[in-house]
């Protein structure tokens, strides 16, 4: 008797772990993913916005001096 409720206990608990496990997996692979936004984004406003502009459209402080 006491070995079946040891079984069945270790059951249940593998299964709530295992629960856990899937329902964080993907909000902190969510998280990940907005790190990564926020990096990408620091670099393109460091890089790239001063030609392109802030919002991508090519109007950003030095464009009008670039030729092409």
């Amino acid at each position: 008797m006491l070995k079946s409720l040891n079984i069945n206990y270790l059951s249940w608990s593998l299964f709530v772990a295992l629960l856990l496990l899937v329902v964080t997996l993907p909000v902190v692979e969510a998280a990940e993913e907005k790190g990564e936004w926020v990096a990408a984004k620091d670099e393109y406003v460091h890089y790239c916005s001063a030609c392109h502009g802030f919002e991508g459209k090519g109007d950003g402080m030095v464009a009008g001096v670039l030729t092409v």
